[in-house]
């Protein structure tokens, strides 16, 4: 028996563009920041996403959350986040759209045996207002 479900996806997205590839692409120029934080969104998995806490009176809260920005090699340069209401970081955006998306190069193992937190060690933060994305699919069981 065919079953259908409609099934409710959400994804949050920034509006301002900038995931682990199977293998990892080069790292451009440093001098070319650009290039460089494209680089980072494209090859990196995970980051840590900060809102405006409700939950805690407007302090800040941040949250490690997965992301992509498209196929591996195929990136939009556009982080995407697949996120749960039950999870309080999306609830936190119903609320106040304002947010950051920090990042490091430090997991992506380019930064050889520097200090992750030395600053030839890249990270970036975005910062920005996150969209809702509604996705609608039917699941056939």
């Amino acid at each position: 028996m065919d079953v259908k479900r409609c099934v409710w996806a959400v994804l949050f997205a920034f509006h301002s563009g900038v995931a682990y590839g199977y293998e990892l692409q080069s790292k451009p120029d440093p001098s070319d920041a650009r290039a460089t934080a494209r680089w980072m969104v494209s090859q990196n998995l995970w980051g840590v996403l900060s809102t405006i806490s409700i939950d805690l009176g407007g302090a800040p809260f941040g949250n490690v959350v997965s992301f992509s920005d498209g196929p591996p090699g195929q990136g939009s340069g556009i982080p995407y986040f697949y996120l749960s209401l039950l999870d309080p970081t999306p609830r936190d955006v119903l609320k106040d759209s304002r947010c950051s998306f920090t990042i490091s190069e430090a997991p992506l193992g380019t930064c050889g045996d520097t200090d992750p937190e030395n600053p030839t060690c890249s990270k970036l933060t975005l910062t920005g207002k996150i969209g809702r994305r509604i996705i609608i699919s039917n699941i056939s069981s």
